[in-house]
């Protein structure tokens, strides 16, 4: 079928982007099937070691070449009373222990977080300590850390540590530790590693992974809500905060967003960046791997949607300068809408190995060369909004503008776009901005059903829409009278950014798509010569199809 888009003067083909592409030589896939959730960890001899759930059971397997055959090889816990969860793993380096921390809720509806050791590589192991017990609000998602004196800290989610500092219904991550490696967990009390800097402040951060930065400075890595509500909503947001002192105290203030997604322009909600883990990449930056639905389009899933439903491709995103900005991002598994929990572990300086969960003991891994991965320069829309082109509907009897918007324009998201229409000879440009009341300019916000599944910009966080303007008595006049076009994006800040203009006659434009025969079918080509070309030109000639 033609392709009907007059591009005011030339008709050309646009793709759509699909963000940024990986070579084949630096992402590579290794294995689709069982084997380690998002927590791995490297023994001295090169094995790697991890873990999953299965509900009342958590599973030990491991690697011996680097992610591309997965063996099980132990069983941390089983207990048909305790639903186990949120399983990590840390080897002690220069020896053979292996620690495993997890959440345990058992019957009488109490969370708790549990460690196990192995002093056998993983495959036997014993009970060592709680960190926490008889919680009836939620505590999860250890992580266990190495500080730069030796002590092991637990960092975990805590709603209970939120409730006892007065935010009911908010989660913050706590963090105990014990002097080395061995003994309780009270050597530094309970410590908010992850809250606001105004305690008052409602937050939900979770999933925390820790990445040491050396000179006791460490970086806290979590799945976290946006500050406001975007479109009724909290959506997820990918935070980092960090300590200076081996964390006995930590930077609210600095409290930062890693990552951000843009808008969905007709809800207002904000796209989910969520479920995030870091490490540190060849003793340089810092990698954050996790999860967002930011392309898919739509309504955006809500933060609270059952994690097997949620839309998700899976990116990268590193630090690029000082631990402080952040950079960079990849596309690392874009082939489905299933994944979630993904983690990472350094097999090699520089050289990653990225686990995915796909659910129901599918898991994927690919082998992720950081160093030689290159970012495309991001492409976007020279003043963020364009007018693409005219299309004429024989179905609608109307002309359609065919415009594209980015996601985001000069740092601020798009939250709603549209068509501003005005008689050239009787209306200057200046009369045409929204609010308008001149006679002759009229304004229209768009909508969904004006949204285009197609792309017909260059930019990579566009969207296209058609605004179909129906003709009205048919006459000459209507259709030579020249119109002058602008499309408009409303900013988050209530702020209008505004297309430059462009000018056409309905005739014009029929002309041309007659001329060319750019219509879909010959039904549609014959439209144009009864309905408009010969109203206008009495001794118009004819084109066939």
């Amino acid at each position: 079928m033609k392709r009907y888009l007059f591009l005011l003067l030339i008709i050309c083909c646009l793709f759509i982007k699909n963000g940024y592409a990986v070579n084949g030589s630096e992402l590579s896939e290794l294995k689709y099937g069982s084997g380690a959730i998002r927590s791995m960890t490297r023994m001295d001899n090169g094995t790697i070691i991890g873990g999953r759930s299965s509900g009342h059971e958590i599973e030990v397997w491991s690697t011996a070449d680097n992610g591309s055959n997965w063996t099980r090889i132990g069983t941390v816990a089983s207990n048909t009373n305790i639903n186990y969860g949120d399983v990590m793993f840390l080897a002690v380096p220069n020896t053979t222990v292996v620690y495993c921390a997890f959440r345990e809720f058992n019957l009488s509806n109490h969370y708790a977080v549990v460690v196990c050791r192995s002093d056998n590589s993983g495959v036997n192991w014993v009970y060592d300590s709680t960190v926490i017990a008889g919680c009836t609000e939620f505590v999860g998602a250890p992580w266990l850390f190495i500080t730069d004196n030796g002590d092991m800290q637990c960092y975990y989610d805590s709603e209970p540590l939120a409730t006892e500092r007065g935010v009911s219904g908010a989660q913050w991550i706590a963090m105990q530790g014990r002097e080395g490696l061995t003994g309780e967990w009270n050597k530094y009390g309970v410590v908010a590693a992850s809250r606001d800097a105004n305690t008052a402040k409602f937050i939900r951060d979770g999933m925390a992974s820790v990445v040491g930065l050396g000179n006791n400075r460490i970086m806290v890595v979590t799945e976290g809500i946006e500050d406001n509500q975007s479109g009724g909503v909290y959506s997820n947001v990918v935070r980092a905060i960090q300590s200076f002192d081996g964390g006995r105290t930590w930077d609210y203030s600095g409290r930062r967003i890693v990552y951000r997604c843009g808008l969905d322009a007709a809800s207002g909600r904000r796209y989910n960046a969520f479920c995030p883990m870091a490490i540190r990449v060849g003793n340089g930056p810092v990698g954050v791997v996790f999860c967002t639905d930011e392309d898919f389009g739509g309504i955006p899933d809500l933060s609270s949607e059952d994690v097997t439903k949620r839309r998700t491709h899976i990116k990268y995103i590193r630090t690029t300068d000082n631990f402080e900005t952040w950079g960079g991002k990849e596309d690392i598994w874009m082939d489905g809408t299933q994944a979630y929990a993904p983690g990472m572990v350094e097999t090699d300086s520089n050289k990653v190995l990225i686990t995915i969960d796909h659910f129901f003991g599918h898991q994927r891994f690919i082998k992720y060369d950081v160093l030689k991965t290159k970012e495309p320069e991001k492409k976007t829309i020279d003043g963020g909004i364009e007018i693409n082109g005219c299309q004429i509907s024989y179905t609608s009897e109307g002309i359609r503008t065919v415009y594209s918007v980015d996601s985001e324009i000069n740092g601020k998201s798009v939250m709603a776009s549209g068509v501003i229409y005005s008689l050239e000879d009787e209306a200057d440009e200046s009369s045409m901005y929204v609010g308008s009341s001149h006679s002759s300019v009229a304004y229209y916000f768009s909508t969904d059903n004006g949204k285009l599944s197609s792309i017909y910009s260059d930019s990579d966080i566009a969207t296209s829409y058609a605004m179909t303007m129906k003709f009205g008595p048919k006459t000459k006049s209507e259709f030579t009278a020249k119109y002058r076009i602008k499309t408009f994006a409303k900013l988050e800040d209530g702020t209008f950014i505004y297309s430059k203009p462009v000018s056409w006659t309905i005739y014009s434009v029929a002309d041309y798509l007659y001329q060319n025969r750019e219509m879909s079918g010959e039904y549609a080509h014959n439209y144009l010569y009864n309905s408009i070309l010969l109203k206008v030109s009495p001794e118009y000639g004819m084109v066939v199809y």
